[in-house]
Order: C-alpha cells, then structure tokens, then sequence
C-alpha cells in the first residue's frame, strides 16, 4: 500500500504544511521507501537545511 492510495499526494502536502503553520515545527511526510513525499522547503531554524542538504537528510533509512 502507498501513501496515495489513501490521499492524493497534493492533500499530503497539505497535511505536512498545516502540521508545520500550527506547531511550528519543520514535519515531513516520508513515503514507504523512506524518502520525503514533498519538496517543501520551510526552516524553522538554520540546522534543518543543513541536516537536509545531505542524502540521509532526505530519508530515514
């Protein structure tokens, strides 16, 4: 099963802003390989794209 097989990937993205705008935090949707499912670059301090910069930035395995 895939994450688009629930929602669009569009309405992920969105889920991904709303929970960063309320909390304040930088979150990140991760598909079932590991990788960010969106490219939305919003820093909530100068260490996030720092950390994302790198390959296992980008992934969690």
């Amino acid at each position: 099963m895939k994450l688009t097989d629930i929602l669009p990937l569009s309405e992920w993205v969105k889920l991904e802003m709303e929970i960063s705008e309320r909390s304040g935090l930088d979150a990140n949707i991760f598909d079932t390989e590991g990788v960010r499912i969106s490219s939305d670059k919003s820093w909530v301090n100068p260490l996030c794209p720092e950390i994302k910069a790198t390959n296992k930035g980008q992934s969690f395995k």
